[in-house]
């Protein structure tokens, strides 16, 4: 998400949007750790802002 010259929030909503559902995002969660041995909602809540971050929850709380 970050590659040196800080986050695209904007790419970051845009692929959140597209996830089709929360069992999906398990998986990208699932694969973000195996490819980073890292946390993918640790990391997006360290890069973006507390609202940034709370959109995106909110995006995934609306999804099956």
């Amino acid at each position: 998400i970050a590659f040196g010259w800080g986050t695209n929030e904007e790419a970051v909503m845009r692929v959140f949007e597209e996830i089709p559902s929360k069992s999906m995002y398990s998986k990208v969660q699932r694969e973000y750790a195996n490819m980073y041995g890292r946390n993918l909602n640790a990391d997006l809540e360290d890069e973006l802002s507390s609202d940034e971050y709370n959109e995106l929850i909110r995006i995934l709380n609306a999804k099956k």
